[in-house]
């Protein structure tokens, strides 16, 4: 899911009702906010404003201060009731790479043997094996608020989208030279629901180039800024969570529906160079039924996503507003045929695969639990594999 909707979603998770009128009256003003939301992804505003607000949420409501959850809610409030500005033309594609901005010197640790996995923790990036063993430490000193982070496949380079003042940045680690760099530093916003790289060295991620952009589209550019593609061009819908397998990008698409007052999702596939779009699945309303996080599986007969469970009974049962389960699924792409990997209740969320390996992200109440998960491909309904509390957006390392 991108970034804006999880964050909505966890500030639900954590802010609970109770019998207090503070803690009440915070509760509904969070469902206004929630109600704002979907409306702007409605009308295709920019949520990152209000999204880099409800960010604050998470650390206060573990903290327990209702008071200053409402303050910054008031704010959210106050700028979900902000008028839209009328469209600007959309201006036309770069041509040519804005490029990176100036390496940095930085303390960073390369990957090393034996490890798979790379995730966020505490606002650095680590990396692991499929046991949650071999726990290395990749960056340090500057805590960031990563979302994702791809290793490249010559294993040099990492690039992570990092939400910074409200808007999605992506950050590139060089750990053979031990620096660090914005990419596309021009961009009014890079990344923002994952960030991926194919064999060649590209990065694939969803930008706006302008302010004026109204919706998101899908890009590549390499590592030292040049070679930039928009290889989409979708008007009226927003495409998130890009990831790639040899020369296929799979990524979600946000549908605003205008005259139901809703939106819905569906998961594309389109080449590399942007040829040959296909619709893959069509999902239900954001928050209802939405899938979002697809992956492909390495031979592209799979492909394996998250999807909202609304069915089930809340997974944070002291909060009505907080049905948002979320199921793993996997999709045999040529017959259509889905399969639910994860059991319903918890939270399953960002999946990835490798061979008969899906890790995810887990977040359940009940089990008192946050942090990486395995399951089977080749299974239904399973109790995941815990491997690492904590263990933020996991994903296989090439």
């Amino acid at each position: 899911m991108g970034v804006a909707l999880r964050c909505v979603c966890i500030a639900l998770l954590l802010l609970q009702c109770a019998a207090s009128p503070e803690e009440q009256r915070t509760q509904q003003k969070m469902e206004r906010v929630q109600q704002g939301m979907q409306q702007w992804i409605v009308e295709g505003r920019d949520v990152e404003p209000v999204a880099a607000l409800l960010r604050q949420v998470e650390p206060l409501a573990r903290a327990g201060k209702a008071g200053e959850i409402e303050t910054v809610l008031d704010r959210a409030l106050e700028v979900l009731a902000t008028p839209a500005a009328p469209s600007a033309p959309r201006e036309a594609a770069a041509t040519s790479g804005p490029g990176v901005s100036p390496a940095r010197a930085v303390r960073l640790t390369a990957i090393p043997p034996g490890v798979e996995l790379i995730f966020h923790q505490n606002g650095d990036l680590w990396a692991m094996d499929r046991n949650g063993g071999h726990v290395t430490q990749i960056t340090f000193g500057t805590e960031r608020a990563y979302e994702h982070a791809a290793v490249s496949y010559d294993h040099r380079f990492v690039v992570a989208d990092v939400f910074e003042q409200g808007r999605a940045r992506l950050w590139l680690y060089d750990l053979r030279d031990g620096v660090e760099r914005r990419l596309l530093p021009d961009f009014f916003h890079a990344g923002d629901g994952g960030v991926d790289w194919d064999s060649t060295g590209f990065i694939y991620f969803v930008g706006k180039e302008t302010s004026s952009q109204r919706f998101k589209d899908l890009y590549r550019v390499r590592a030292d800024g040049t070679g930039l593609e928009r290889l989409t061009d979708t008007r009226g819908a927003d495409e998130c969570d890009p990831s790639v397998v040899q020369t296929t990008v799979v990524y979600c698409l946000l549908v605003p529906e205008p005259s139901r007052n809703s939106a819905h999702t569906e998961i594309w596939s389109i080449g590399t160079d942007g040829s040959n779009p296909r619709q893959l699945y069509r999902a239900g309303d954001v928050f209802k039924a939405s899938a979002h996080d697809p992956e492909l599986s390495s031979d592209g007969r799979y492909a394996v996503f998250s999807r909202v469970d609304s069915d089930v009974p809340p997974n944070y049962p002291n909060d009505p507003a907080a049905n948002t389960a979320h199921d793993v699924m996997l999709l045999e792409i040529a017959s259509g045929r889905l399969v639910r990997l994860t059991r319903p209740g918890p939270i399953a969320i960002i999946p990835d695969m490798k061979g008969d390996a899906v890790v995810f992200t887990e977040i359940s109440q009940r089990d008192g639990y946050q942090g990486a998960s395995i399951v089977s491909a080749s299974g239904s309904d399973q109790v995941p594999r815990r491997i690492r509390r904590g263990a933020n957006s996991v994903k296989w390392i090439p």
